[in-house]
């Protein structure tokens, strides 16, 4: 995407962005065309190249707008940890639940992870004092495993109330750590 503060241009990217999203509720993301964004923007065709390479830079440039609100969250709690993450994805989930659908239905979830590892990786290196060699490892654990929930959440048609998954979550990771505890003590006894 070219990047532009012209208000015209902003407008040309939102209608273009909107006419995609109300195609892929429709459409499989594989089969619409950038004629048919065209169609449903009433856009030109030199405007859409002016702005974007192709359908996919427009979706990534659409993904990077949605999650920038995420990423704001998420730097606002500044907490990198599994359990720190529950209430800023729910909320963010719970807030953009019929665009995300239309990711998770279009087999397009992939692309939200692989945005999110890049930059979770990234402020975690900002923020770790003396990473280990292997953090990257157990940031990626963290945030697989979130997402692995939303998506099995999302593929169950979100009936389930997701405030109350991750809850159950928290309380088996802390049953887990109070396990893991235990288990050091014991250990440390017997030696």
């Amino acid at each position: 995407m070219n990047k532009t503060s012209n208000p015209t241009a902003i407008r040309s990217q939102k209608e273009l962005t909107n006419a995609l999203l109300s195609l892929m509720k429709e459409l499989p993301y594989s089969s619409i065309s950038v004629k048919q964004i065209l169609l449903e923007s009433k856009l030109s065709r030199k405007t859409f190249y002016r702005n974007f390479d192709n359908k996919d830079d427009l979706l990534d440039a659409y993904l990077d707008t949605l999650l920038e609100e995420y990423k704001e969250q998420v730097m606002i709690n500044n907490d990198f940890v599994f359990t720190g993450l529950f209430p800023v994805i729910s909320g963010f989930i719970i807030n953009n639940k019929e665009t995300l659908s239309l990711f998770w239905d279009n087999n397009l979830e992939y692309l939200i992870l692989k945005k999110l590892n890049r930059f979770i990786q990234t402020q975690h290196k900002k923020i770790a004092a003396n990473p280990s060699r292997f953090a990257d490892y157990i940031v990626m654990l963290n945030n697989g495993a979130i997402w692995n929930v939303i998506n099995e959440w999302m593929r169950r048609g979100m009936s389930d109330p997701l405030n109350e998954i991750l809850d159950e979550l928290q309380k088996y990771l802390q049953n887990i750590d109070n396990y893991n505890l235990a288990h050091l003590f014991s250990l440390s006894e017997s030696m």
